[in-house]
């Protein structure tokens, strides 16, 4: 072993992940954009919180690692248009003090001593938007706040499981847009939300979540979310 590393001093190390070792959320960094706005959103939304290290990777990106489950093994997937990936059963990942392409290594950033498996399922029913609904044709619409926030209601009643979460929290932030208060999207959305099978605490800390990026990214003058669907609002 020592005579090969000696041969091959900038090999790489890699392990499998899954099985009842590690699964990773990599938070990956292109030229057209990274996924660490996601990563904040799923913090945000409480999705990956038993995180057991971060790994700095010479791109600039993340390697999220959680302990796996081998009595619960989780696929590979990868939401492209948010740029994070999962790495679980039959996937693999380079640990450091690997090298990357150049003379950056992968390095551990933090530890954490309360780790526990990743939903990763999830995560990736967050990650992905809500396909765009089918817009009725043209006709006069009531636009009065109650009116548009019913039909944004009746819109997250017609998800699916993968899209419902994500679905829920563009809801949840047009709502505050609107400068109505949070319980009233509670009481609004909430109802919608469970209609699809979310649970009352998962929709409760989605619509909070919402509520919070959409009052930060005010007093930054940002625009807090993705461009909504065309509901005919």
């Amino acid at each position: 072993m020592e005579s090969w590393w000696r041969s091959w001093p900038w090999a790489s190390i890699g392990i499998p992940t899954g099985g009842d070792g590690i699964d990773v959320l990599d938070i990956d960094v292109y030229a057209s954009g990274d996924g660490y706005g996601a990563f904040a959103e799923l913090e945000d939304a409480r999705l990956v919180d038993g995180w057991a290290a971060k790994v700095r990777t010479p791109s600039g990106g993340m390697h999220v690692y959680f302990p796996a489950d081998p009595a619960w093994p989780q696929r590979n997937w990868a939401v492209t248009a948010s740029h994070i990936d999962f790495r679980g059963e039959g996937g693999y990942v380079i640990v450091p003090p690997s090298f990357g392409a150049g003379t950056k290594r992968y390095e551990v950033m933090e530890t954490a001593p309360a780790a526990r498996p990743l939903d990763s399922a999830r995560v990736r029913d967050f990650l992905r938007p809500p396909p765009p609904p089918i817009v009725a044709p043209p006709r006069a619409l009531d636009r009065s706040p109650d009116a548009i926030v019913r039909r944004i209601a009746g819109f997250v009643a017609r998800q699916s499981e993968g899209n419902r979460n994500r679905a829920l929290f563009w809801a949840a932030c047009r709502v505050a847009e609107l400068d109505l208060p949070e319980d009233y999207a509670h009481g609004a959305l909430g109802m919608a939300a469970l209609r699809t099978g979310l649970k009352q605490e998962e929709a409760v800390a989605t619509i909070r979540s919402a509520y919070r990026t959409v009052s930060a990214t005010r007093s930054l003058h940002l625009d807090p979310g993705p461009a909504p669907p065309p509901l005919g609002l």
